[in-house]
């Protein structure tokens, strides 16, 4: 990892988890989050990416089921919902020219974390509402299509989240903390297509 090799006296003990641990009490250094809304007065919290998704499917998918042209039209194809609620998830979806449209799914698999859907998505298990950096990486590679080129998930969405890192609220932040924080804002900054945080 390029952050070892530049601060090679430090250890990265990395936990996954899909809980909101309290940094403090639970010992951890920073946390990378998606969160709809800053609402932790403990810790500070700063915006890595942010929220837009996309819709995709794998090129299976689409040889088995064809594609949408409208977004109501994704109530008749499998999703990929994320934490949907009673098997259901409302899509918030906003055109390039401004139209917003709002689509309830459903879908034989769902989830909790977006590198479980990514991977259901591959697999063909549906059309997936996925992070557009995520998603990005696979179409370039060609086991994700895009659907719906011209719609993404629209910033009013209830279930919209930017990426942030959050560190404890202290006077003096540990330097390691610093480092860390700075060298995951840097990369993503990097990564990310211009104008689209």
């Amino acid at each position: 990892m390029r952050f070892t090799a530049q601060y090679p006296l430090l250890r990265v003990e990395v936990e996954l988890s899909t809980q909101k641990h309290n940094l403090v009490e639970a010992g951890f250094d920073v946390a990378i989050r998606a969160a709809a809304r800053a609402d932790d007065a403990t810790v500070v919290a700063r915006r890595i990416l942010g929220s837009e998704a996309q819709l995709f499917a794998a090129p299976s998918y689409i040889a088995r089921r064809g594609t949408p042209s409208t977004p109501e039209e994704l109530v008749h194809h499998d999703c990929v919902p994320f934490r949907p609620v009673n098997g259901r998830s409302e899509w918030a979806l906003r055109s390039e020219d401004g139209e917003e449209a709002r689509v309830t799914v459903t879908g034989r698999i769902a989830g909790s974390d977006f590198a479980f859907l990514r991977s259901a998505v591959r697999a063909g298990a549906g059309i997936g509402l996925l992070p557009s950096f995520v998603g990005a990486r696979d179409v370039a590679e060609g086991s994700l299509v895009r659907v719906l080129p011209a719609w993404s998930r629209s910033e009013a969405s209830r279930s919209a989240a930017s990426l942030c890192i959050v560190y404890p609220v202290a006077r003096h932040v540990p330097k390691k903390v610093v480092a860390f924080r700075d060298f995951v804002l840097e990369t993503f900054a990097q990564a990310a297509p211009r104008g689209r945080t």
